[in-house]
């Protein structure tokens, strides 16, 4: 059975980001014979799980989506960007 996998290529670990700015996120995916339906986005720490829903089905082409994270938000160190997907795989091995 074939799997997908995504991968966010920016930002980089460790970059820093200010609230109130726009940012790119991209990724890129891997898995052979998959057709991507969606994607969705989320701001993530581990110690409070999802802070902010980025995005939700974002058609399954894009590998790009611009996010301004809000001012509300605490000011933090560990928040990364989570991404998840929706995939069909056909005659994958």
């Amino acid at each position: 059975m074939a799997h997908g996998t995504v991968s966010v290529t920016v930002p980089a670990s460790g970059a820093t980001w200010y609230k109130g700015t726009s940012q790119t996120i991209t990724w890129s995916v891997a898995g052979s014979q998959i057709a991507w339906n969606y994607f969705s986005l989320y701001l993530y720490t581990d110690s409070g799980g999802i802070e902010d829903t980025i995005a939700s089905n974002i058609d399954g082409t894009y590998r790009s989506y611009t996010y301004t994270p809000a001012t509300e938000l605490d000011t933090a160190s560990d928040y990364y960007i989570l991404i998840t997907g929706n995939y069909d795989h056909s005659g994958g091995v």
